[in-house]
């Protein structure tokens, strides 16, 4: 393969050393190669990398031009814009969408949930609740009675900067993280991406009204996220 002097090689999954040992000397060897792993969020790609199921070492990941770009996407259901309920219609929330109901309690305990999301939505994002749309149960004949109609990416993405690569070499990734977060304008209805975790990306899709918000919990919780405690300069 490196003989046809390749402008770029997708490997594929990097799954165990064989895969790593391939990217990594298509890499070394001065070309471009893109590469999927299985990782929960961007802070896991590194670890996962170096893990002894699949071997590569800090030292390599964080040399010069080996990491161009980290990406991690998920896929969640976009709303039907035709029967979605608004977080400020509470006469409605006996029909949002909570899964499998069979009794009144538990439906009693799924609408007192929504509240008490949307009371620490407003409370820690200061974000408004009628801003937020939900899924309704058995949908419409818009959706057909799905409730959603299809799905979108969301992703955070990082360019690997030389603090970054030093902070992940000496395995400090929380510093890391801090560092790659500390791009952000820590603005929830901004849609710059830049900094910000595929947490902020789902909870901006929310925001619009496009996303239930209670996917943003595939990826953190509202109650566990930190939030940046300063503007970016």
């Amino acid at each position: 393969v490196l003989r046809g002097d390749l402008d770029g090689l997708l490997v594929g999954e990097i799954r165990d050393t064989a895969t790593a040992g391939a990217a990594q000397q298509v890499v070394e060897t001065g070309h471009f190669a893109l590469a999927t792993l299985h990782a929960h969020l961007i802070s896991g790609i590194v670890p996962r990398l170096t893990d002894k199921s699949i071997g590569m070492s800090r030292e390599v990941i964080t040399g010069p031009n080996i990491l161009n770009l980290l990406v991690y996407q998920g896929l969640v259901p976009v709303l039907c814009n035709e029967c979605c309920i608004n977080g400020a219609d509470h006469k409605n929330y006996e029909f949002i969408h909570y899964g499998k109901i069979t009794s009144q309690t538990q439906q009693n305990e799924a609408e007192r949930g929504i509240h008490e999301l949307l009371d620490l939505i407003e409370t820690k994002f200061v974000l408004p609740r009628n801003i937020f749309n939900f899924r309704r149960n058995k949908g419409c004949d818009h959706c057909k009675k799905r409730g959603t109609k299809g799905l979108t990416v969301v992703a955070e993405m990082l360019m690997p900067d030389d603090k970054w690569l030093e902070l992940t070499r000496e395995k400090r990734d929380h510093e890391a993280v801090a560092h790659y977060r500390s791009f952000s304008d820590n603005d929830f209805l901004s849609p710059d991406m830049t900094g910000k975790t595929v947490f902020e990306h789902a909870l901006y899709k929310a925001a619009q009204g496009k996303v239930d918000p209670r996917r943003c919990q595939n990826f953190d919780t509202f109650r566990r996220f930190k939030i940046n405690d300063k503007k970016a300069n």
